[in-house]
This record gives structure tokens, C-alpha cells and sequence, in this order.
């Protein structure tokens, strides 16, 4: 576990953060929402940790899916787990993975691959159960106005009657430049899905390695600032980066974790296609970075770097070299991974900062 003052070293002012006994360091890091503007999110905290163990058994099942039996006789309620909570492998040769729980029993989890590997995992991996954030818990509507949610309530379901809306991006989507899968608002009520009859969305997943839009209207009075609160991720994280035979594959991303990372540390160099110059010609794999500072709709990136050697660039004149960049926590990323003829994946790796 991380010790409270190494964390508090590594976080700005805003960051705040305690020691939650049973589990990891808690807290709250502040994010500025800009009015008239898009905000690019990286949620920076996990929820709390439902449970911490090791694997004691793994079986295959049908259908993608397989079980996994867990140390410490945890006595689970029947489904207490099933389809809001994941499983994040800490150790092992998957450490960093995660994994959505669909059912459980008293010491058993039945897990979906969902076409991510789990055969290298083995008997005695570490685990943690979490539990998803969902447009209901990370916003929730009863704080609207409040650090904790600042976004604004809709008077009603039309297209002008819209206040604050988040934005998920569709990650099946094949090329660049992803378009949305979803657009949601709330009212008093809850939350709602803009699309024809309007479906409650308050049990919508945000998934921790995925980004998104917080679009606040001009009709919005002024900038808020939201008081993120939750438990720090202490666990590797291992986000997939998807391919296209047919061009060059957007993959929109997100580390959760509060502390912004250099690029020489993010461990992304190992699933990143490198540049044979920096002529634009030779360009492979991309990193697109956006500036939340900046009040815009539609945002395009402020910088895009890539690899040539053991370096990372900045595609500026000049092609400076930019290791030293830093990655702000609270910001969704871009990663553009070149076109590749089997449509193969890789994964990032990002190691927890000790």
C-alpha cells in the first residue's frame, strides 16, 4: 500500500487524499468544468474495494466466460456482483487485466473475457473486486449543484431544454475521429439516454480505461468544479489498443489513476508501433493530446507525438523530443495505432507509480 505521504507528494493542491484502513489511499482530486466547453475526462479514482484476495482456482465455461474461486471463505451473497462490479488482476502474468463479474456465488465469480486472454492467469494471482462507476453513482442527481456532481440539471427531455450532458464515445467503431455511442442528461428524476423515448441511464457503465465528454452549454452561469471522490487504483493497469486492416484505428483512453505521468514512464512505448524517422510519411503509432484549459466544443488535439528510436517526438517543428512530457491525470487520451493487415491488438501496460 502506498504510504500517505508518498501519495501526497506526487499530487498537486487539489488532490487530497487519506488512508482508507481496510484497502487503498482516498479522496478527492478537483476537475475544472469550463462552461461553453468540452471537458475530456479521465476519471481519476475508482470506487471503494469490495473485496481483495487471490485466485485458488480458475475453470473454463461457455460462451467467453470462465470461474475463478477465491481465497479467504468471503461468504458472498448470491449475485451480490453481477454486472456492476469488475475484477482486476494485481499479480501474475495478467497483472493489471480487469474483468466483469456476471454472477457469483459464496466464493466463486464467473467472469466475461470478453475476448481478452485469461489463460495465462494462475492460482495465486492477486485480486480485487470493484465496483463500476455508473452515470447514477459518479453523478449523482441528488448532489446536482454540488462539488460532488456541479453539473446542471435539464428542466426537460427536448433538445433545448438540455443542460449538462456526458458523451460516451462508440469503441466498436472502425477508423478515427470515434463518434458517440451514447449522449445523456438528467433531470430531477434521473438519468436519461437523448434518443427517441428517452430510456433511464442511470445504470449506464463508464468503464475505467475509457474517456469521455462532459459537454457544459452556454447556458450554463460559469465554470464548476468537480470534487471527484474515490479510492486510488494501486494495481498495474492493462488497457487493450485495437487495430484496423483497413487504415489507421482510434482507441479512446483513459489511466485511472490521480497522478499525471511523464511519457517516459507510461509505460506505452512497448505497445506503440515506432516511426522509422520523423518524416510524416514514416509516422506509425500517434498519441493525440487534448487541453481541457481550453473553452471549445468538438476538440481537436493541442499536441501528437509518436516514437522514433528509444524517443519519443513532438510532431512540431523542429520534431523536439518530448520523454519528458507529462500526461495529466484528469485528461482522455488518443491513442492512433497504425493500420495493421491481421487487425491485431496489443495492450498498454501502464505500471502503478510506487
Amino acid at each position: 500500500m502506498l504510504a500517505v505521504a508518498a501519495v501526497l507528494s506526487l499530487l498537486s493542491p487539489v488532490r487530497t487524499l487519506a488512508v482508507d484502513v481496510a484497502s487503498a489511499p482516498v479522496g478527492y482530486v478537483n476537475i475544472t468544468l469550463l462552461r461553453a466547453s468540452d471537458t475530456i475526462v479521465a476519471v481519476p479514482l475508482a470506487a471503494g474495494i469490495a473485496y481483495s484476495g487471490r485466485i485458488t482456482s480458475i475453470l473454463p465455461s461457455a460462451g467467453g466466460q470462465f470461474i475463478v474461486k477465491v481465497s479467504g471463505a468471503p461468504a458472498f451473497a448470491s449475485d451480490q456482483f453481477k454486472q456492476f462490479y469488475y475484477l482486476r488482476i494485481g499479480t501474475g502474468a495478467r497483472h493489471g487485466a480487469y474483468f466483469t463479474i456476471v454472477a457469483n456465488t459464496a466464493d466463486t465469480l464467473t467472469l466475461d473475457s470478453e475476448g481478452n486472454d485469461y489463460s495465462a492467469l494462475a492460482v495465486g494471482d492477486t485480486i480485487k473486486i470493484r465496483r463500476y462507476w455508473t452515470l447514477g453513482t459518479l453523478f449523482p442527481v441528488a448532489e446536482s449543484n454540488t462539488p460532488l456532481n456541479p453539473l446542471a440539471a435539464s428542466p426537460g427531455p427536448l433538445g433545448p431544454q438540455r443542460r449538462s450532458q456526458i458523451i460516451l464515445f462508440d469503441h466498436g467503431y472502425e477508423g478515427i475521429n470515434l463518434p458517440a455511442a451514447g449522449v445523456y442528461y438528467f433531470t430531477s428524476a434521473g438519468w436519461y439516454q437523448a434518443v427517441t423515448g428517452n430510456p433511464r441511464a442511470d445504470d449506464i457503465v463508464l468503464h475505467p480505461d475509457s474517456s469521455f465528454i462532459i459537454r457544459q452549454p452556454a447556458v450554463i452561469a460559469q465554470d464548476t468544479v468537480w470534487a471527484v471522490a474515490g479510492s486510488v487504483v494501486e494495481e498495474d493497469e492493462r488497457i487493450p489498443l485495437f487495430t484496423s486492416s483497413s487504415g489507421p484505428q482510434d482507441n479512446v483512453v483513459a489511466l485511472n489513476r490521480p497522478f499525471d505521468t511523464a511519457l517516459s514512464a507510461s509505460g506505452l512505448d512497448a505497445s506503440f508501433v515506432a516511426s522509422a524517422s520523423t518524416f510524416p510519411n514514416d509516422r506509425r503509432d500517434q498519441l493525440l493530446v487534448f487541453d481541457n484549459t481550453v473553452r471549445a466544443f468538438n476538440k481537436t488535439p493541442v499536441a501528437t507525438y509518436y516514437r522514433v528510436g528509444r524517443d519519443w517526438i513532438k510532431a512540431a517543428p523542429g520534431n523536439p523530443t518530448a520523454n519528458d512530457t507529462v500526461l495529466n491525470a484528469t485528461t482522455g487520451l488518443v491513442i492512433r495505432k497504425f493500420r495493421d493487415a491481421t487487425s491485431a491488438s496489443t495492450e498498454w501496460v501502464s505500471p502503478h507509480v510506487n
